[in-house]
């Protein structure tokens, strides 16, 4: 998500790019309207588009106390894709497997995974294979 692909144009081979511009507008109507099930979803995409782990820690936080391992899983997947590009590994480390790390997340994404796994793929952690190539 931090480096988001999502999708190609009609006809076009190259890889559509998302912008903080492309999806603030998404996240902004969801709190006008009051949030629902659209906001966290939509708040973790703007933080990994941003690429702040401040954001996406809080993110994380906010999906595990509302219970929303899906959200959780992503947020510390994207949050361990930034770390790791700004070579805090052992930061990465952390929100990947739960290895110990000043300030960071209290679970990780490998116990967060154990209460997504019907709701996630490993094909759907699109952060975690690019943050663990760069460890």
């Amino acid at each position: 998500m931090a480096r988001s692909t999502p999708g190609r144009s009609s006809g076009d081979s190259t890889p559509a790019r998302i912008s903080t511009a492309d999806t603030a507008p998404s996240t902004d109507w969801y709190a006008t309207a009051g949030g629902g099930d659209g906001l966290p979803l939509a708040l973790l995409v703007l933080a990994a588009l941003d690429g702040d782990p401040v954001r996406l820690a809080s993110v994380a936080g906010t999906a595990r106390a509302a219970g929303d391992a899906e959200i959780e899983v992503l947020a510390l997947d994207a949050l361990a894709h930034v770390r790791a590009e700004r070579g805090d590994h052992a930061g990465a480390r952390a929100a990947l497997a739960g290895r110990p790390s000043p300030g960071g997340p209290r679970r990780a994404a490998l116990a967060a995974m154990a209460a997504a796994r019907h709701l996630l793929a490993d094909g759907d952690r699109v952060d975690r294979d690019p943050a663990l190539s760069r460890l």
